[in-house]
């Protein structure tokens, strides 16, 4: 009894022969063949296999993305549907959600488009994705390396207050020093409607913006490096106008939390 098993080591084919009664067994003089090529399925589910692609779930991907787009959280639900869907396509499945998700953490997909969603809503569906992911890269080994850089574009998400903390925490800063309006407010409507990694690198560009003693040009270096235009800030659906005035009375705050 022979155990093979030639998953991901990319063979074309075995050659054998048989050991029988103390003869040689081939097959009219040359050695028995057994292709391991995958045949093409006569489903429509497995249509392209022959291009190395998964038809079936590019087409899906394709239709489904104008929900998609809607939010993250609606986009993160999706992609954990797609991928519980595809999870026995093998690695052909696995590539079509990566090429997917690399796209839209590229920003070459919508990431909200007139749609308010509470931040924790976007972890948790994030939580729950990020679960199926952990649990297919134990279970399916040979497809760890795509499966790791599935994770790369998601995100770890969370459950209760992860989400949701970022967005109290610029209620404080606003109520303790009295800014109800310009770049704070507007960043707190942005996160209370659509947070994104986006806001990671506002923060962050807010924080050198305050220890540079408030150097504009340090806070668009930041935000620019990073990929963050003007333009791009301003055609967002919660829009950030970058009224700066009332930030030097918060820069003893942001660096207090």
């Amino acid at each position: 009894f022979v155990d093979i098993n030639p998953k991901g080591r990319n063979l074309m084919g075995v050659q054998f022969v048989l050991w029988s009664g103390g003869f040689w067994l081939k097959n009219n003089g040359s050695n028995f063949y057994i292709s391991l090529k995958s045949v093409k399925p006569t489903s429509g589910k497995g249509e392209g296999y022959g291009t190395k692609i998964c038809k079936w779930l590019l087409d899906e991907i394709s239709e489904r993305e104008k929900d998609a787009e809607r939010s993250l959280m609606h986009r993160f639900s999706i992609a954990k549907e797609l991928t519980e869907q595809c999870k026995n396509e093998g690695e052909l499945g696995l590539i079509g959600i990566l090429v997917w998700l690399r796209f839209m953490a590229c920003r070459q997909l919508c990431w909200n488009k007139n749609y308010n969603v509470k931040p924790r809503e976007i972890s948790a569906a994030q939580d729950k994705f990020t679960d199926l992911l952990e649990r297919l890269y134990t279970e399916q080994q040979d497809d760890r390396e795509i499966l790791r850089l599935i994770l790369a574009t998601v995100g770890r998400g969370g459950q209760g207050d992860v989400g949701q903390r970022i967005r109290d925490e610029i209620l404080i800063l606003q109520r303790n020093n009295h800014c109800k309006n310009g770049m704070m407010e507007e960043w707190h409507q942005k996160l209370h409607n659509n947070s994104s990694p986006d806001d990671v690198i506002i923060c962050q560009a807010l924080l050198d913006y305050a220890k540079s003693n408030f150097d504009i040009n340090v806070y668009w270096r930041t935000l620019n490096s990073n990929g963050l235009t003007n333009a791009y800030l301003q055609a967002m659906t919660a829009p950030l106008f970058q009224n700066l005035n009332s930030m030097p009375k918060l820069k003893k705050d942001l660096f207090m939390i």
